[in-house]
């Protein structure tokens, strides 16, 4: 139905916008609505060795759940089917306790999180986040990098269809140190 959908991610602060999506007044349009969320993440192997990674998924229909993120390539698909909503992925990192401080360590983040509204089964609106991040710190810093961290890309739907930004500070994850 749309294009395939990448996501970026940036450790250390929240990717996500604060647009005004002003649903809270707007009536439910007519037809049948759906929306599609695809966040898709790419990790360097070196956040993977120094970090254990948790993916709080925030569905469209406000149920969240956890789960930990294993490998270098994660990817996401939440459907929702009434409007407003809204879709986030929050990546949390706590440092392994096994981490070399003499090693430089390649910390790499790319990946995006893309939306699409339809009515009727036609596409309304499309909209795609990306984002990249990429540093070297050596691993006596990681242990107090990681703590606190954490990065999170979120869309939403307006009562419109219309994507808007959101922000990972609109969900309850229940963890809410990161923010």
């Amino acid at each position: 139905m749309f294009a395939t959908l990448v996501m970026a991610a940036s450790l250390g602060f929240t990717a996500c916008g604060g647009d005004d999506d002003n649903s809270g007044d707007e009536p439910q349009a007519p037809g049948v609505w759906t929306t599609v969320y695809k966040v898709e993440l790419d990790l360097s192997d070196d956040v993977l060795k120094t970090a254990d990674v948790t993916a709080h998924i925030a569905n469209p229909d406000g149920t969240v759940r956890e789960e930990p993120v294993t490998k270098a390539n994660h990817s996401w698909t939440m459907t929702g089917k009434t409007l407003p909503d809204k879709a986030c992925v929050l990546l949390t990192f706590v440092p392994k306790t096994d981490i070399d401080v003499t090693k430089v360590y390649d910390i790499r983040f790319a990946g995006s999180i893309t939306a699409a509204s339809f009515k009727d089964d036609k596409q309304q609106s499309y909209k795609t986040y990306p984002h990249r991040v990429s540093l070297s710190l050596p691993g006596d810093k990681l242990s107090a990098y990681y703590p606190g961290k954490s990065f999170a890309l979120a869309l939403g739907v307006n009562a419109k269809g219309e994507i808007v930004s959101a922000s990972a500070s609109d969900f309850d994850f229940g963890v809410n140190f990161v923010f």
